[in-house]
């Protein structure tokens, strides 16, 4: 569903995010040995209101994501 490059626009905040990476939660811990994989996306906002947190880079689980996009509170925009 989603891409590296993909936009997300937060109709609320009027803010566009940019996929930037997808990573497995569990394996970026070097202490974890099992097969299952959780996916999470970093990325990076910029626009809309200003920020009250000092980063403009957040994590989303993808499958949380998904959510947001089907509930129509992010706008997915393909690249």
């Amino acid at each position: 569903m989603f891409d590296v490059g993909d936009l997300l626009v937060d109709p609320h905040t009027r803010e566009v995010g940019v996929l930037v990476r997808r990573y497995d939660i569990l394996h970026e811990d070097l202490n974890y040995s099992g097969s299952f994989e959780h996916w999470a996306w970093e990325i990076r906002w910029c626009g809309g209101d200003p920020k009250t947190y000092h980063t403009n880079i957040e994590d989303y689980t993808e499958s949380g994501l998904k959510q947001l996009v089907e509930s129509g509170l992010f706008v997915l925009h393909k690249q």
